[in-house]
């Protein structure tokens, strides 16, 4: 899948953190319990592990094209897609401090 879509990468994050988890909660002795508090959040068929992910961000102006790092399996925050999500909730989080002003 190609995307430049901040929510799908998002949200892959968060199927690949989940399935993490999952792994966690079938070796505890909640696995019931946890499991549906699980599903609750993300359904556990969406889980993603993260040996079957790989994420690249490419460069435009540099002509490059970079693999991104996982650590401890979820795709790294130190990429120009998150730091533009940074960026404007920063700006999101200026126009409310406005807002409450009012």
């Amino acid at each position: 899948m190609t995307t430049h879509s901040l929510y799908l990468i998002n949200y892959l994050s968060i199927a690949i953190q989940g399935a993490a988890l999952l792994k966690q909660i079938m070796r505890s002795d909640k696995a019931d319990v946890l499991t549906e508090k699980l599903e609750k959040i993300v359904p556990v068929k969406s889980l993603v592990d993260a040996d079957d992910v790989v994420m690249y961000q490419m460069d435009e102006e540099e002509g490059t094209i970079s693999r991104l790092p996982n650590p401890l399996g979820i795709p790294s925050d130190q990429n120009y897609l998150n730091q533009s999500i940074r960026h404007g909730n920063i700006m999101f989080d200026k126009l409310l401090e406005i807002e409450e002003e009012l």
